[in-house]
């Protein structure tokens, strides 16, 4: 599982964890996306991406923040946005997932997201084959 905490309180994070995935590029996978408030689960929701899509957002972790974005990581599947804001005074970004209306957002610095994008690596290549 991928878990990513917010700097200040680590009882509040994201997890990400698949289900499956079905190998190629147009194929597809699916994964629950978890959000806990001081150690509750708030929300969970089941994401159904093409692996195309989970490796776009495979490679904006691993270079974050990349300039194209513009703070901004949006797709054509339905679910799961990302926004950033740089607070430059702390270093660290208020990163924002969303998902149908509801809004999770955590702080997080540049090294947690590269961190959470192999960690959501791990976990894609080995979700079960379906």
């Amino acid at each position: 599982m991928a878990v990513l905490y917010d700097c200040e309180d680590k009882s509040t994070y994201v997890e990400i964890s698949f289900i499956y995935q079905i190998p190629g590029e147009w194929e597809g996978c699916n994964f629950y996306l978890r959000y806990f408030k001081h150690s509750t689960l708030i929300r969970e929701v089941t994401v159904g991406w093409t692996n195309k899509v989970v490796k776009l957002l495979l490679n904006l972790l691993s270079k974050f923040p990349i300039p194209e974005y513009e703070g901004y990581f949006s797709h054509y599947e339905k679910h799961l946005e990302l926004k950033w804001i740089y607070e430059s005074a702390t270093d660290q970004y208020l990163l924002i997932f969303l998902d149908t209306g509801t809004v999770f957002p955590l702080k997080v610095t540049r090294d947690d997201l590269k961190q959470f994008g192999l960690d959501i690596k791990k976990e894609f290549e080995s979700a079960p084959a379906r």
